[in-house]
């Protein structure tokens, strides 16, 4: 994806409030890119395979990363 489309799927991420999602974009005919939805619990088996990144390992370093920063953060309120 060009830095257009990653920062129109991020904000839309942002925009409902979400860590991770998946993004629908279409091209239309014209060349119009439009957002279709976004999915709170997207099937990335698909993309895994036409992906170099390890999506599992990712989503599972950015949780426990989220886990540790929040254990963290109770520690210095506790």
């Amino acid at each position: 994806l060009d830095d257009t489309l990653c920062t129109l799927a991020e904000a839309a991420v942002d925009a409902v409030g979400m860590h991770y999602a998946g993004v629908d974009l279409l091209q239309d005919i014209g060349g119009k890119w439009w957002l279709l939805e976004v999915n709170s619990i997207p099937a990335w088996k698909g993309l895994q395979g036409v992906c170099e990144v390890d999506i599992a390992q990712t989503l599972a370093d950015d949780f426990l990363a989220s886990v540790a920063a929040l254990a963290a953060r109770l520690e210095v309120v506790g």
